[in-house]
């Protein structure tokens, strides 16, 4: 065992897969290949910590690694925050030390925006949330958007190969102080993630239906019925250009419109 390569054994076992809304999507993957998946990653822990030992941030990337698995993967959300706390124990203990090499240290970096995204947005899978896991999910995320800053500064780059895009990060955000009713919050980072959407993929990137969605809630909240309606139109619009007019996507944003008016008509009567 102790003859393969490092690198072989730390990367060849982590899937790839793409971080979704895991509120209301998950990747399309068989059952069969997800357990396939997270049995690989349970394996690579194993492998981590007997070459490198319970100490070395190797394996606290492992940990992280298997936790984002549990949550993207399988929406298990107490797997995932169990591993994401084992994954921030290790971190804490194997980063005493500079890291060897700068590579080492983007990998650290990168390992910790895993974790701290994990353990920030595990809280959509939750179905009664208190104020406190709310905050604390804020506060983790809030780190791993400063992670990312520092890994962006140190090369750029390496942020095109993160399982966590800085605009998954910012969606999160805005999310969250979504549930903690700070709207004009949740409006901004909806808005910055909007952005970041349109001069990547487009103004009709799928994407931004449920953006869309997300901040016209945020304005109903506040009583700006107007100008939620205008964002559900942006919404309705994006998804009968994508799908057939009278299909069940569009019957579902056509619904959201229609009590948006309805409001609209009851706050003026």
């Amino acid at each position: 065992l102790l003859k393969i390569p490092v690198r072989v054994l730390t990367e060849a076992v982590q899937p790839s897969w793409k971080t979704l809304d895991i509120a209301g999507f998950m990747p399309p993957l068989a059952l069969a290949d997800v357990h396939k998946a997270n049995k690989e990653l349970v394996r690579c822990v194993a492998l981590t910590r007997i070459i490198y030992g319970d100490g070395h941030w190797r394996l606290g990337q492992a940990f992280a690694n298997l936790a984002h698995s549990y949550l993207i993967l399988r929406a298990l959300p107490a797997q995932a925050i169990e591993h994401g706390e084992s994954a921030r124990r290790t971190m804490m203990t194997g980063i005493c030390t500079p890291p060897a090499t700068p590579e080492d240290k983007k990998e650290i970096l990168g390992t910790l925006v895993t974790i701290y995204y994990t353990l920030g947005v595990h809280v959509f899978l939750v179905l009664f949330l208190d104020c406190p896991t709310s905050k604390e999910s804020y506060l983790s995320l809030q780190k791993a958007e400063r992670f990312m800053e520092e890994l962006r500064e140190l090369d750029e780059r390496v942020i095109m190969g993160l399982k966590i895009s800085q605009k998954d990060i910012i969606i999160a955000l805005g999310r969250v102080c979504l549930q903690q009713n700070k709207l004009d919050s949740a409006t901004s980072y909806f808005e910055k993630a909007i952005y970041a959407i349109i001069s990547v993929e487009g103004d009709m990137a799928p994407e931004l239906i449920n953006l869309y969605q997300k901040i016209a809630q945020s304005e109903q909240l506040k009583k700006n019925h107007e100008q939620a309606i205008g964002y559900l139109l942006q919404a309705h619009s994006i998804c009968v250009a994508l799908h057939k007019k009278f299909s069940v996507e569009a019957a579902q944003t056509g619904l959201f419109l229609g009590k948006a008016y309805a409001s609209c008509e009851s706050s003026k009567a």
